[in-house]
């Protein structure tokens, strides 16, 4: 089935396509009559804007935030910790109306100089439209810097090697974790307790 377009609503409304965008960015400047009438076409084609699109050509917010991790998909996604974390984002940039990239990005930053990095990932995050990344892992020095040069909001899910250079970071806290989870088992009668991991 054919995508319903802004020239499709223009077309049904009666109006030009700079008035539909008029109509549903900029509301206040047409007359309720006018606006009632687009609005009108507008349901009753089902048409839904392109947020993409919206966002290159008005300086919007893509409302896309990438998911940069540092090994493959697969390895990822079956790790109980990081598949339940991915999971857990993808929850709460959805409640917000988020969208998300998957981004793999191993081997794109250990073959390359820090210059060539940093270009190929100003590319990529204009072509994949994302407000702002998540770093998921550990990086290195040098691929911290390169993140921090980006010129797009970007937060790491780990403990930077600089913390004074990261803002936005947050970290698991595993030996609180470890110590809570033997306080537990030492509570309840344990006295011979494993760790499988």
């Amino acid at each position: 089935m054919k995508r319903v377009s802004n020239a499709d609503v223009a077309a049904a409304a009666g109006v030009s396509r700079a008035t539909v965008s008029r109509v549903l960015n900029q509301p206040e400047a047409v007359s309720e009559g006018l606006r009632q009438r687009v609005l009108g076409a507008v349901e009753s084609l089902g048409y839904r804007p392109d947020r993409h699109a919206r966002a290159m050509a008005g300086g919007h917010k893509f409302k896309s935030i990438g998911i940069v991790f540092f090994e493959n998909l697969w390895g990822l996604a079956s790790n109980p910790f990081w598949g339940r974390a991915i999971s857990a984002v993808a929850d709460a940039l959805e409640d917000r109306d988020f969208e998300i990239n998957l981004i793999p990005m191993r081997s794109r930053l250990s073959n390359a100089s820090i210059s060539e990095s940093l270009d190929r990932l100003q590319g990529l995050s204009r072509t994949m439209n994302v407000d702002g990344l998540l770093l998921m892992g550990s990086l290195s020095p040098d691929q911290e810097r390169i993140f921090a040069r980006l010129g797009i909001p970007v937060a790491l899910w780990g403990t930077p090697s600089d913390q004074n250079q990261w803002k936005n970071f947050c970290e698991s806290d595993n030996i609180g974790g470890a110590r809570a989870a033997v306080s537990l088992l030492v509570n309840q009668g344990c006295k011979d307790i494993a760790f499988i991991g």
